[in-house]
């Protein structure tokens, strides 16, 4: 989590490949069951893991030059 606050888009990424082998897909389709169970829901709003995990996503593919509209066509799906 910190590394969303410091903007640390590759450290972010190398720590989400270490618990996640396929988090381009997996990030997607996840149903986010941890967000309801999320203990700061007790106090505040949850982290929404599924969301952080989409943006990272997003982020990194953008500055690896990948255009998501393309890719869009390619694959026929709708990215967001």
């Amino acid at each position: 989590m910190i590394w969303f606050i410091r903007d640390d888009w590759k450290n972010a990424l190398e720590n989400l490949h270490s618990t996640n082998n396929f988090p381009e897909f997996t990030g997607r389709i996840c149903p986010a069951p941890c967000e309801a169970a999320c203990t700061l829901n007790l106090y505040e709003e949850p982290v929404s893991i599924k969301q952080l995990n989409v943006q990272l996503l997003i982020r990194v593919l953008m500055k690896a030059g990948l255009n998501l509209k393309s890719l869009k066509i390619k694959l026929g799906k709708k990215f967001q």
